[in-house]
């Protein structure tokens, strides 16, 4: 019975003796931890976890920064299309309001001379709209021949 007395006894210093060893008595960090009963914990896997840490939060600021600014490049892109749109709005209406000018003249001459002369004015009318449709019709023979691809020179 004295025996099993010292074994438990033994066994109590034991556990003790392990309580009391102080942090850092091994010289094996890992041997300490397990003497101590404690997980071991490498500073160099702690740093490393801190590190990806701070980095992974540092990519996400810089995303949201790259987002930012695509979506300011973007906006900035829209503008100028619209600002170049109404631009070329405006010179496509100056252009259609010029075609009308032009149309107009050769009947506005026509009914000048017609005005003045009274006699030759249906002869002059009729000269006045053949020599607008002679002139849609150059003009359309003009688009012709810059649009003919078997020529060696698009225009003249």
């Amino acid at each position: 019975a004295q025996t099993a007395k010292s074994d438990n006894e033994g066994k109590e210093k034991g556990s003790e003796g392990q309580k009391d060893i102080p942090k850092g008595f091994f010289d094996d960090p890992k041997q300490d931890a397990k003497a101590r009963k404690v997980e071991y914990k490498d500073p160099l896997d702690e740093e490393w976890e801190k590190f990806k840490k701070s980095i992974a939060k540092e990519s996400e600021v810089s995303e949201a920064i790259l987002v930012e600014g695509d979506e300011e490049a973007m906006d900035e892109r829209d503008v100028t299309e619209v600002n170049e749109q109404v631009v070329c709005y405006t010179r496509a209406e100056q252009l259609r309001l010029k075609h009308e000018q032009l149309l107009l003249k050769p009947t506005e001459q026509a009914t000048s001379d017609a005005a003045a002369d009274g006699t030759r004015a249906p002869q002059k009318e009729e000269e006045g709209e053949q020599g607008a449709l002679s002139a849609s019709s150059s003009d359309e023979l003009d688009c012709d021949d810059l649009l003919d691809w078997r020529a060696k020179v698009s225009w003249h």
